[in-house]
């Protein structure tokens, strides 16, 4: 077998979660929605001590960031107790398991590192906790807002894209949006720090595509990059080319034809007869556009092999525009098209892409020193499970 698996983060938080604070698990008697409401009301006040490192690492905020930070413990816990409880009317999308799950083990990592003294630690767990957020606050256009957050401004400590970050992780993305346009905007970020600016583009892409499926909107944004100054000439070259076919579909009709699943796939089809990474890259907001149609038709009542088959699809986008990380679901849905629609093609489709991520994720880290015998009997798992039983 080709594949080489090492310890992933996951795996180092497992580990550091063997030693994790005591929190008492909350009884799951509350609503997901009001539970979600009062993260939001902690996070609203929290969030910009935790992305000011001058702030975070100030004696004086010692005992409110340990108070914080243990209340968003046990609410990371009740969600996870609710979610389990009654995950088909929560949200039945197999990545909701997995970002409940993390989130829960991120805060409780952060809070034993907090205990112990690790400051420093505990803090970038619980920044990257705030991407969690985002990633499900993103999927697609479905979720209420959380309005407590509108009048609150006290964000002086924290740079555009954060606030940004923090706004669409509750589902603020008119202002969002705003932000990551003032960047995109921004003559000398786009020379300075290229590929900050580069990245508010596509966050702000991932919004009106995925999330809103506005193509005006992301033609407006995608005009702006192209008539900035400084901004990096292949990054205007791609948003020309994106620009061209988003024009295409907005010719087309909104909707398009057909349903969600019938329009991803004729996207993603056409997204993957690029051979090249150029037009590999040209193919992001396909991709995207794809992604949210997916997202919008996994919540309705589908076939089992429809399903498999969406699950496959929202893998594939997710594994193409990952390039910075922020995406990480594609193995998320892999797995869940394995265990959607078992020994058919369609799961052993799913199951090689699931080998080849991993096997590139192995060849990409640092640490190549062996596999894992959990790991290897897990994937072989995987594969019996997807072996179709007429081939």
């Amino acid at each position: 077998m080709k594949l080489l698996i090492v310890i992933t983060a996951a795996l180092i938080t497992a580990c550091a979660a063997s030693k994790k604070a005591d929190i008492d698990q909350p009884p799951v008697t509350e609503t997901w929605q009001g539970t979600m409401q009062e993260i939001a009301g902690v996070m609203n006040t929290f969030a910009p001590i935790i992305f000011s490192e001058s702030e975070f690492n100030d004696p004086d905020n010692f005992a409110r960031i340990d108070r914080e930070t243990e209340k968003l413990a046990k609410l990371a816990l009740k969600i996870k107790g609710l979610h389990e409880k009654d995950f088909k009317n929560v949200d039945s999308d197999p990545s909701m398991k997995l970002i409940v799950s993390s989130f829960s083990k991120e805060m409780a990592t952060a809070l034993d590192g907090l205990r112990n003294k690790q400051r420093d630690f505990s803090r970038s767990v619980l920044r990257n906790a705030t991407s969690l957020c985002v990633q499900c606050h993103s999927r697609g256009t479905f979720g209420p807002e959380f309005h407590q957050w509108r009048d609150v401004n006290d964000y002086s400590t924290l740079t555009r894209i954060e606030k940004a970050e923090l706004l669409s992780a509750t589902r603020q993305y008119d202002r969002a949006l705003s932000i990551y346009m003032s960047v995109i905007e921004d003559p000398l970020l786009a020379k300075g720090k290229p590929f900050e600016w580069e990245k508010a583009l596509r966050r702000a892409l991932a919004i009106s595509l995925r999330v809103k499926q506005d193509f005006e909107r992301s033609n407006s944004i995608l005009d702006l990059a192209i008539k900035t100054s400084e901004g990096p000439a292949s990054v205007k070259a791609r948003a020309l080319e994106w620009k061209r076919v988003i024009s295409e579909w907005k010719s087309q009709g909104t909707k398009g034809s057909g349903s969600g699943l019938v329009m991803a796939r004729q996207l993603i089809r056409q997204a993957n007869r690029h051979s090249t990474l150029l037009e590999e890259q040209m193919s992001y907001v396909t991709f995207l556009r794809a992604s949210g149609l997916l997202h919008d038709y996994i919540r309705g009542k589908n076939s089992r092999q429809n399903e498999a088959e969406a699950y496959n699809l929202l893998g594939q986008c997710y594994e193409s525009v990952q390039e910075d990380r922020f995406w990480n679901l594609n193995e998320v849905y892999f797995k869940a098209c394995i265990f959607k629609a078992p020994h058919t093609k369609i799961a052993m489709d799913c199951y090689n892409r699931y080998e080849d991520s991993l096997y590139v994720k192995s060849l990409r880290s640092e640490s190549r020193s062996g596999s894992l015998p959990s790991e290897l009997d897990y994937l072989e798992y995987l594969r019996i499970l997807a072996h179709s039983k007429g081939g």
